[in-house]
């Protein structure tokens, strides 16, 4: 099956979703309509994350590979019969082959539910982590130099977005900070805890933003 993980060495593709989902999204995010929307960055230790249905892979069923990915989970309060109100929750991927948008449960069980693994050991190595930050936060401390894009020869592994590169919008000292967001052992202390928010599973993120949950 082309779902099918191997136990090997993979190569994983350079992915730039963060820097364009955040060039897509920016001016969108400060309306109170987006204003409690959640980015995503999708990663493992090991810098490789099978997604089925990517636009990546030329047969949508076969495991692309990336380094990370970045997805935006979009929420809103539906009211259905007799005032009773539950959450629509739905993930835009630029990536993905799935509708745009694509309801979480949904998006979840396509890209990753059929993903078969060879052992429990690689299932670990390479099931991915959800990092989960306020949309807010993201688009104010998120810094990218493209510097994860290039080779030790400084040339580039896939051509970069013809838009400049993200510098934040927060006064915040320092360059790049992708690296801090795509790591998901570290762990953000004090001040700057809240702005790379929480490491959670794929049943953790589903419980999270349960319709249900207000």
């Amino acid at each position: 099956s082309d779902s099918q993980v191997m136990d090997h060495g993979r190569p994983c593709k350079t992915n730039d979703t963060s820097q364009s989902l955040y060039s897509a999204t920016h001016s969108l995010c400060f309306n109170k309509f987006w204003s409690n929307d959640i980015f995503s960055f999708l990663s493992r230790k090991y810098r490789c994350c099978p997604m089925l249905y990517q636009k990546a892979s030329k047969d949508p069923s076969a495991a692309c590979y990336w380094d990370y990915h970045v997805i935006l989970i979009h929420t809103s309060k539906i009211v259905g019969k007799r005032g009773k109100s539950y959450r629509e929750v739905n993930v835009l991927d630029i990536d993905t082959c799935l509708s745009y948008p694509c309801s979480l449960h949904e998006y979840i069980d396509a890209s990753f539910g059929e993903i078969q693994f060879p052992n429990h050991e690689t299932k670990k190595k390479l099931e991915p982590m959800f990092r989960v930050i306020r949309a807010d936060y993201y688009l104010q401390h998120f810094k990218s130099d493209r510097s994860h894009m290039k080779r030790p020869d400084g040339t580039w592994m896939t051509p970069p977005p013809k838009y400049d590169c993200i510098i934040g919008d927060s006064d915040d000292e320092g360059g790049s900070n992708l690296e801090e967001y795509i790591d998901m052992t570290r762990k953000a202390k004090g001040r700057s805890s809240k702005f790379f928010g929480e490491v959670l599973t794929i049943d953790q993120l589903l419980s999270k933003f349960d319709p249900l949950k207000r």
